[in-house]
């Protein structure tokens, strides 16, 4: 796994690659990463060429579906699910 940390539409956000095709955009919730989008491309042949998807990629977002994403993710995060 490569990772790389960044600001978008300020939040915090870390870019997770398993160094094929796949890859997890992560915000940070607490003291853990938590996925909150994901996406596959083939065909990367080095770390900078998959640096360069993924920032294209978070170029792409727009702030608010960012925001509702990362919210949702939070508040799954910090509220207990009824048992």
């Amino acid at each position: 796994m490569k990772y790389w940390r960044t600001w978008n539409n300020g939040y915090r956000v870390r870019i997770e690659w398993n160094e094929s095709a796949t890859f997890n955009l992560q915000t940070r919730v607490g003291n853990e990463w938590v996925d909150y989008d994901c996406f596959t491309l083939y065909g990367i042949k080095s770390a900078a060429e998959a640096y360069q998807h993924a920032m294209e990629r978070l170029k792409e977002e727009h702030p608010r579906d960012q925001q509702l994403l990362i919210e949702d993710v939070q508040l799954r995060k910090h509220i207990p699910f009824a048992q």
